[in-house]
């Protein structure tokens, strides 16, 4: 079972879940808003994919994200989805529910410290719209 929104466990302090890519340069600030909404997406797809024991779904969304944290300036992911992608792609549940739950503890915490900039993001892109 995967633990609650917003269970707070040791780990990674909110320093190192800040995107290393310079945020005042508008070209990093997109990428660093775009990886933050596709992450937004993959927390209820990790979530469901856990509780289907979707162990080839699992595996390719801890791919993706092992690949495009580091790419966006969040390296603190890459660990984290290789271990559950090793997980799911040996079909070891418990190893799989206990890396699932770090990755969405991380995903959660991440998504939340950047509420704001991805909220600011959005108004943006309805008034250019």
């Amino acid at each position: 079972m995967l633990a609650a929104a917003g269970d707070e466990r040791p780990g990674l302090d909110d320093a190192a879940l800040r995107c290393t890519l310079p945020e005042d340069d508008p070209d990093f600030r997109e990428i660093m808003l775009s990886f933050i909404e596709h992450l937004t997406e993959k927390i209820p797809a990790i979530r469901h994919a856990v509780a289907q024991h979707d162990y080839p779904e699992l595996a390719r969304l801890a791919h993706s994200l092992k690949g495009s944290g580091g790419t966006a300036g969040f390296p603190a992911f890459t660990e984290p989805a290789r271990r559950l992608e090793q997980a799911a792609l040996q079909r070891r549940e418990e190893e799989v529910v206990a890396a699932a739950e770090e990755v969405l503890r991380l995903a959660e915490r991440t998504v939340a410290s950047y509420a704001d900039s991805t909220r600011t993001r959005g108004e943006a892109n309805i008034n250019r719209g």
